[in-house]
């Protein structure tokens, strides 16, 4: 707690989501948010409507064949399952679009944050944005809150979002600005991890180019102690993350709420005021940036190294 009040006090933490964040919301169906296997079992009878279902089927599988022989069928199954709805969602949520986070990644395509914000009342307007569509120059207005869908939005499916293996595939041949940011922010800026267990091949493929023009492995890890909340962990991925300064809180998303989030107290107002005085201030650009800014965006001018 003391750690995150004092991060929160500057308006520094970025939240980054995965579907074990979303679950607990209820789609158009009024269903949960399907994940994993859930998921599978909805587009199957889309891919094979006369076979019995094999769980051993990857979803990723299963979504390619979806979007090339019924892509029709695949937009409307997936726009219905991922769409939250406005007289269903957990209040619980609220508090998670209402502290200072310096902005939120989201693997997921739904729509919660549009959800959110027009449920609830927050004390910032959030702006929606997609990494698929978005150059290196993504933000939002100042002082808003910038929710980023690294894998695309509801309305880029079936071919704008990264699904499947092909999509994948793609993703890491290609430059992706977005993830060379956020890679740039795991150096310089403290992570809460909320319903995913980091098995992104972009992301990891980001950290690792860092991590080499870094200096290797054998470099002393300097970066801001980030939190992964989740109810279980391997072992093995609880070894892996500690090597980035990543802690381990085995809780839920709604436990994390209600044993962090709601103890902030002072710390999220000063946050909150904090990032309201900055997006009003415009006397005059800062010639010495942050060193963050500065990772993020290392060919923009500054007199940083003058002294």
């Amino acid at each position: 707690m003391p750690h995150l009040q004092t991060q929160f006090e500057q308006g520094r933490p970025i939240l980054f989501t995965g579907a074990g964040f979303s679950c607990a919301a209820k789609n158009a169906l009024g269903e949960n948010l399907p994940i994993g296997k859930g998921l599978k079992e909805k587009l199957w009878p889309v891919c094979f409507p006369d076979a019995a279902f094999d769980p051993d089927t990857s979803l990723q599988d299963l979504y390619q064949y979806a979007a090339k022989r019924h892509r029709a069928a695949l937009s409307e199954l997936l726009t219905k399952a991922l769409t939250v709805s406005d007289t269903e969602i957990p209040g619980w949520y609220r508090l998670f679009f209402a502290v200072p986070w310096a902005r939120i990644y989201t693997l997921n395509i739904d729509d919660l944050e549009t959800v959110a914000a027009r449920v609830f009342e927050l004390p910032r307007k959030i702006s929606t944005m997609s990494a698929i569509t978005a150059d290196s120059g993504i933000v939002g207005q100042p002082g808003d809150l910038d929710v980023i869908h690294l894998n695309g939005t509801l309305g880029e499916i079936p071919d704008g979002v990264t699904f499947s293996v092909t999509q994948y595939a793609q993703r890491l041949a290609g430059f992706d600005p977005t993830y060379r940011r956020l890679s740039a922010e795991l150096l310089t800026s403290p992570f809460v991890f909320v319903g995913t267990s980091l098995d992104e091949p972009p992301l990891w493929q980001h950290i690792e180019m860092r991590r080499t023009r870094g200096g290797g492995r054998d470099q002393r890890e300097l970066r801001p102690r980030s939190y992964l909340v989740s109810e279980h962990l391997s072992p093995a991925r609880q070894a892996l993350l500690s090597e980035f300064n990543v802690v381990w809180l085995p809780m839920s998303a709604e436990g994390f709420q209600v044993r962090v989030l709601k103890n902030l107290g002072d710390s999220a107002r000063r946050g909150i005021a904090r990032i309201t005085e900055e997006a009003n201030f415009s006397l005059k650009a800062k010639s010495v940036p942050d060193v963050a800014q500065i990772a993020v965006n290392p060919l923009q001018g500054s007199d940083y190294l003058l002294g």
